[in-house]
């Protein structure tokens, strides 16, 4: 019997040294390489293969400051579900870009309210509770915790809670990465001084300056120089034409004493009358904007039954990638010819990125804004 059971409780006491190793080592190895099945609906622990190639990409060491408690990702308690979930998908996905990396990214929790002597070494970065810092080298840029996520602000405003929850985590990790990490910094110039759109202007200058776009303004109708390392102009959709010397200044820019490198993006006012402008991109770009706006006849391609709220087909090219099966949501559609076929033979030739079917129609902008007329004709 002593021997049975000496012998029972020595292999008893192997297996428990044996799964304690296996934890131990599979919890080292986690830390390293962490892996996870995703099991949720949304895939929050997936990343995308964009995210993954900025990941992979990164070749200097880059810090990630988080300044709150590390438990707040790791065992969140905020009372709502859809928080929480967010919450420990950043730190799963911090965890997994440090992989993807190669231990360049790496990320840190600082509680400034817990040890307020932190905020000394953040000084120059006027960071506060709730913050994220991105740091490569010189470079460094902020985010909140707030923009890990966007959500029905009517509601959490009236009845106190998150509605409508939808994550933004992999967006505001990547991006910031992408940016601090990145040797160059696109200039793109807005061009102003016309009764641009103003909406318009703040959502670029949000959007691609998340995207690591510096945008800088313009006034075309003074005498200020185009900036030589601008690569790229974009007119907001402007609401008074352009003068021919102002087109002048731009054609020089664009230009660019016979090289030809630079880049043009233009944004057209569903109403405005710019003939001018609209002259040089027909003549200069075979693009012609006319007096016509694109409705829809069939219920099924409108958005909510309003029939200028369509949606359009994306068309195969270079610029659309794998998205050709999508359709996208087009409100109050100017029509825009494209002159010149698509041949890449050509000098110069046009690639329709989005088109409509024969159920849409045109719609004269003069007889829209007629008020005294109660009926229009297609």
């Amino acid at each position: 019997r002593l021997r049975y059971g000496g012998m029972a409780t020595a292999l008893t006491a192997v297996v428990v040294a044996v799964v304690i190793l296996v934890n131990v080592v599979a919890g080292i190895l986690n830390d390293r390489f962490p892996f996870n099945f995703d099991l949720t609906a949304e895939k929050l622990f997936t990343l995308s293969s964009e995210s993954k190639t900025v990941a992979k990409s990164v070749k200097k060491d880059t810090e990630i400051v988080v300044f709150a408690e590390e438990s707040n990702f790791t065992s969140p308690n905020s009372g709502q579900e859809d928080l929480n979930k967010i919450f420990k998908q950043f730190h799963e996905t911090t965890k997994q870009l440090e992989s993807l990396s190669g231990g360049r990214i790496k990320t840190k929790y600082v509680d400034l309210v817990g040890d307020p002597t932190q905020a000394t070494k953040y000084a120059k970065y006027e960071v506060n509770q709730g913050e994220i810092l991105f740091i490569c080298g010189n470079r460094w840029q902020k985010a909140n915790t707030m923009d890990l996520l966007s959500f029905n602000e009517e509601a959490y405003n009236y009845y106190g809670q998150l509605t409508d929850v939808v994550s933004k985590v992999e967006n505001v990790l990547t991006i910031n990465v992408a940016m601090v990490t990145s040797d160059k910094t696109p200039h793109l110039t807005v061009l102003t001084g016309h009764d641009e759109d103003g909406e318009l202007i703040n959502s670029l200058k949000e959007s691609l300056g998340n995207n690591n776009f510096k945008l800088e303004d313009l006034n075309i109708t003074g005498s200020a120089e185009f900036n030589d390392e601008s690569v790229v102009a974009i007119i907001p959709a402007p609401s008074t034409d352009y003068t021919q010397n102002e087109i002048d200044r731009l054609r020089k820019w664009l230009s660019n004493d016979g090289k030809f490198n630079r880049h043009l993006a233009v944004f057209v006012d569903y109403k405005a009358d710019c003939p001018e402008l609209y002259k040089f991109l027909n003549v200069e770009y075979g693009v012609e904007v006319t007096d016509n706006l694109v409705f829809e006849s069939d219920a099924n391609r409108m958005f909510n039954y309003y029939p200028h709220y369509i949606f359009g087909d994306i068309e195969e090219s270079d610029f659309t990638g794998d998205i050709l099966d999508e359709k996208v949501l087009m409100p109050v559609v100017r029509q825009i010819l494209t002159n010149k076929e698509n041949d890449t033979n050509s000098s110069l030739f046009n690639v329709d990125v989005i088109t409509f079917p024969e159920s849409s129609k045109l719609v004269s902008i003069a007889q829209l804004l007629d008020e005294s007329n109660e009926s229009y004709d297609d």
